[in-house]
This record gives structure tokens, sequence and C-alpha cells, in this order.
């Protein structure tokens, strides 16, 4: 039984399929040029996350024929109708099989209304009504709102939730949810940020709509002035798939901005932007992008916040679908010529400042697409680049070779396998040097020697770190968390991470299941926990959950949140890997990586929820309060590592 559902009739549905054409496997076609590819990473980007839904049709196909197929009436009319009807019942058919039971006894409506809330799925003598699946699932709140002509978000009091545990075994002991947050929108990526301000702590995330939202963590509830909308073009949307950033341009005792970029490889007719709010929810500016020629316009990299000219000023570094590395001032200017690395990046920056600079250097994955560099071997780079880049007054533009101010190159390293993972930095062995840690994607196919591997670099040379890189079970597509577990008092990396079985992408989604793993700053294998849920693409948040100094592991996957022993990698609190039910939250469908902060009441986890638009699921926050608050600071409590986003622990 798989955990997810998509309406394989919607016009979306039949679109995407059509554009994906011959490439159903991803782009394996060596004849297209390289430098215009960033449509079909994005189409491979997705296939990933489908393609275990592929191989579940032929199991809802049997289940569509338990009675659900009718005869077609005579007339045209008839028959639309009825392929309509028959579309329907295949979509609530497939609804009740993939998230409940293998029969039913009525239609559930396509859309969830107050006038069938009598319907139900059905295994056996057990019927879950559409009142409790809408619950289970954060819908019926949402479609509240809208009946009753709210058009903000709903919250949920924790009375309300008690259907949510239908499923859940008794062995699962974590508590109850503080508060979730529904929305119209659905959230696939957007991780949440949180920050403390004045003592109040919020949490910000963005959905595929193009919506902000920004929610008192306390409460669940909006700040206010808020959700807004990103700002766009007359036939154009900005959904939003990374995480919002908290800038403190003035300083630590003024209010915050918020930086969203947007860009989407679920959304169509995007507007590729990056966008600041104040805290009130006034929009401050807008900084477009380019598109490079058939290309997606987007920015799915998350904007990292630091001073990398050394001017005692904040800047924001981004990269861009349209091959550009950006860095701009507080107002939205940009600074000095965008470095055109001549292929996309995914990748979302790191910023660090080495021990006597004055500036903080950017270290940033990216596609690489054959640019001609007489000093690698064969003349060009194929695949991907890691860069460490620095600002100087004199660099050179690579497309004019004019000088001026902007990004140069300190070191890079070309691997022959895309760089979709974001870098982190941080001191990993007894050297005391920061490294640069990353993982390798998987959009060169068959796979060449740098897939399924993690890399770790010093950061100040890019020489690799010793006992580096390593063999994962497969791709990464999130960011490595950087700091102790369990009783250890040295550095680890916890690495989520595909499960492959051959040399494509198609290789690695047949199990439902993908991989976390740990490993010692000399690249020793700790352990490694298989989850639930293929194609995971947030990252491990490091937080004790029991009242310890050491660090444990939260992950979410499409099948909800996991609490892992970061000694050894063992479920904790009654969840497992092997009950689809057994997991904190089982409705938290988790595409994103978890954050964890203190409240009035304590600490909590919060978790974006939903997935991507065509699983036709509202997004959702929510937030969980851990059993035992943490005596020592989390290690790594959001993606990648804090409110700013500069993705480094080292001081």
């Amino acid at each position: 039984m798989i955990n997810v559902g998509v309406n394989y009739h919607s016009p979306n549905w039949r679109d995407y399929r059509q554009s994906r054409g011959a490439q159903s496997i991803g782009p394996l076609g060596a004849d297209r040029a390289r430098q215009i590819r960033g449509s079909n990473k994005s189409r491979s980007r997705r296939d990933g996350v489908l393609q275990h839904i592929d191989s579940q049709i032929a199991v809802n196909r049997g289940i569509e024929d338990l009675g659900l197929k009718q005869q077609r009436p005579r007339g045209r009319k008839q028959a639309v109708k009825a392929r309509r009807k028959e579309t329907r019942d295949q979509d609530h058919s497939r609804f009740c099989s993939n998230f409940f039971f293998p029969a039913m006894t009525r239609p559930l409506s396509k859309h969830f209304s107050h006038k069938t809330t009598g319907w139900t799925c059905r295994s056996g003598n057990t019927r879950v009504s559409l009142a409790a699946l809408g619950l289970i699932l954060g819908e019926m709140p949402f479609l509240g709102a809208i009946i009753n002509g709210d058009a903000g978000a709903s919250v949920v009091s924790d009375n309300s939730r008690s259907p949510a545990i239908i499923h859940q075994p008794a062995s699962v002991t974590w508590r109850a949810i503080s508060w979730k947050m529904c929305f119209s929108g659905t959230i696939t990526q957007s991780s949440p940020a949180v920050t403390s301000y004045r003592g109040q702590t919020v949490v910000a995330v963005g959905d595929e709509t193009g919506v902000v939202h920004l929610i008192d963590a306390t409460t669940g509830r909006s700040m206010p002035g808020w959700p807004q909308a990103m700002a766009t073009s007359p036939g154009k949307v900005a959904p939003i798939e990374s995480s919002p950033t908290f800038a403190y341009f003035n300083g630590s005792d003024a209010p915050p901005d918020i930086i969203v970029s947007a860009g989407s490889t679920w959304v169509k007719s995007t507007e590729g932007e990056v966008e600041a709010f104040s805290i009130t929810g006034r929009q401050l500016w807008v900084f477009h992008v380019g598109r490079a020629v058939d290309t997606a316009d987007g920015v799915i990299s998350t904007p990292a916040v630091g001073d990398v000219i050394g001017n005692h000023r904040l800047e924001v570094v981004f990269g861009s679908w349209d091959h550009n590395i950006y860095v701009l001032n507080a107002r939205g200017g940009e600074m000095g010529f965008a470095y055109d690395n001549a292929d996309t990046i995914w990748s979302s920056p790191a910023l660090y400042r080495l021990p006597g600079r004055r500036a903080a250097d950017i270290y940033i994955g990216s596609d690489a697409s054959g640019r001609t560099d007489s000093t690698l071997r064969g003349g060009r780079c194929v695949g991907g680049y890691l860069t460490d880049f620095r600002w100087s007054p004199r660099a050179v533009n690579p497309d004019t070779r004019a000088i001026g101010p902007g990004l140069t190159r300190s070191w890079y390293k070309c691997l022959n396998q895309s760089i979709w993972s974001s870098p982190a930095v941080g001191v990993i062995n007894a050297t005391g040097r920061a490294a640069v840690v990353v993982g390798s994607g998987f959009f060169e196919q068959p796979f060449p020697s740098d897939t399924n591997r993690l890399f770790a670099f010093y950061a100040k040379t890019g020489a690799p770190v010793p006992g580096w890189p390593v063999r994962t079970a497969g791709p990464a597509i999130g960011s490595p968390a950087i700091g102790t577990i369990g009783t250890s008092n040295t550095p680890a990396i916890v690495e989520t991470v595909w499960i492959c079985a051959g040399k494509t992408q198609s290789d690695c989604v047949v199990t439902n299941h993908s991989r976390i793993e740990a490993f010692s700053g000399a690249g020793r294998a700790i352990w490694h926990t298989e989850l639930l849920g293929p194609a995971i693409e947030g990252s491990a948040t490091l937080v004790p959950l029991r009242g310890e100094t050491g660090n444990d592991v939260l992950v979410g996957t499409s099948y909800g949140i996991y609490p892992l022993d970061g000694t050894n990698g063992r479920y904790l609190f009654g969840t497992n890997g092997s009950d689809q039910w057994a997991a904190v939250s089982p409705a938290c469908r988790v595409f994103s990586t978890i954050a964890v902060a203190p409240v009035a009441s304590g600490w909590e986890a919060i978790a974006s929820c939903g997935g991507p638009p065509q699983f036709h699921f509202p997004g959702e926050v929510a937030a969980f309060p851990l059993l035992i608050n943490p005596t020592s600071t989390p290690a790594w409590p959001m993606f990648h590592y804090n409110d700013a986003h500069d993705g480094s622990s080292s001081p």
C-alpha cells in the first residue's frame, strides 16, 4: 500500500506525462545540447518522486475492477458523463486504497465538501468516515474555513484530532500535536524556517500557490499582516519550493526581513524571483531573475544571508535556474555582476568566513554542462561543480572577460554527477579545520562513478578530507547535517539518501524505501536506517530528544515523522519502519526538513506537510511538542542550520 494519491486523469497529469515524451526515465539523450537542459532536469527530479507511483498503477487497476466500472450508456452526452463518473470513481478508489483500505462502500467525492461527509472507506467491519479522513489529512478544517467565507488558513484545536490516531499503533508514545494550520496551497519542499524576535518564536513557510505564511509558533495562528502572496506578472505564478530566510539587516534588535525565492519543479508558468517582506507583511522589494534558453524559470535555491563582501553588512546570496549566482544588498540591488555558471543551480549556498578573512566564502553546488576547462581531463566538465566563490573588486566576468566587482572561484571540484544537494560547512575531525560536505544527484545516467557519494573537502583549500568520499545507498537531494550524535563527543555527518539497485533513476524507487546514514569525520559508517517512503527530499535534524546532551535525529518522509536514536539509528518512541502507521503523525506527508525551536510551553518540532500539487492535498504546518526539553543546544535545528540558512555550524 502506498501513501500517496495522484489524479492520473487530471489535465496536469496528462500534460506532465506528454511533456516527458521519450524521456520517461529522465533525460538520457546524449545528443541534446547540455547548456539548455534545465527543463529536463526539472522533469527528471519530478520523476524521482512520482515514479514509484507508476509502479503501483497495476495494483490500483486491480482495485478499480471491484465493481466500480460500469457499462457506458449509448449517446454522446451519456458517454461523456459516464467517463467522468468512472474517472471520479477510480480516483476515489485510489484515495481509499492508497491511504486506508482496499475496498469501499461508496466513492468519496473528488473534492471534499460539506455535502458528502457521510461517505466512507471500508475494510471488513472497519469504516472511516469522510469527516474522520478530513481530520486525519487536515482537509476538513480548511474546507470549513472556505464554507464560512474565511479566506485565511485554519487552526485545528488539539481536542479535534482524536480521529488522527485511528491507525497509529499504541506503541507510538509521542505527544499529541500542539497545533496545525492548513492552507489551500500545497507544500512540497519548503522547509519551515524559525526565528525568535523579542521573545516571540515565529515560523515561515511557502506554498505552491506562491503564498508566504508567517505563523506564531506558540499559538499556530498567522502573524498580523500575513499571509502574503509573491508578486507575479499576468498569467504567471510564483510557487515556492525553497525555505524562507530571516535577514536581520539592521541588527539583532531590529525586526528581521523575510527573504523568499520562487520556482517549482511541479508548477508551470512560473515567475523566477526573490522577494523580501517586512515582519508586518509589507513588500520591500522584488528581484527578477532571467531565463536561460529552453530552461524553466525559477529559483529553487534557498537564499543565504551573510557578509560576503567584507563591508560589515549582510548580503543575500542564491543560485538560479538562469545559470547565475547572485549577490544582492539589503534593498534587493544586485552587487557587481552575476556569475554565469553555464548551467542550472539547484543547490542552496553555504556561507563561511575562514580564519583571517574579512568576508565569508560562498560554497555552492551546481550542474555542469561541458564548459571548457584546460585544467580538467578531457578539457571540459560534465556533471556538476562544487565551488568556493569569493568576492573580489577585480573579478573576471566569465562571459565578457571584463574586470569588475563580482565573484571569483577560489577553488572548485568537477564531479561527473550533478550536485543538487546543498553543502554544509563544519569541523568534522580533530584537525579543527572546517570542511565542506555535499552529496551528489542523479541527472547523469547511467550513473557515473561520482553518483551515490558523499564528498568532504577542506573549506580553505578544497583538498579532500582523508577518508572521503564515502559510498551511499543512492543519490542525495537534501543537505548534510553536521554535529555530535548520541554519546559521542566527536562530530558526525548525517545525510538522507535514496536507495538505488541499479544505474538509472528508475532503479531508485522500486523498494518504496529511503535511507538515512551517519558517518564519522573520518568517513567511517556509524549506522544507517531504512525509512518507509522512496525519493526522500528533506534533510536530517539533530536535536536531543530524551533529555540527554547528545543529539538524536528527526527526519520526515511521505509516511510521517521518525525520531531516531543518535547512537545507533534505531527508531524511538514506538515508531518503526515496517508499519506505515507507526510514525509520529503518519498523516503528515513530509517532503522537507523539520525544524525544532523553543516556545513558551517548551520545545517543539515543526513540520510542513502535504506534497506536490499533483497529490491534491492542501498544505499543512504542524507543531509537535518534544517529550523532554533539550538540555543542550541542538546541533542542527533546521534546514541549512539556522534562520539565515548559511549552512555553517562552525564559529
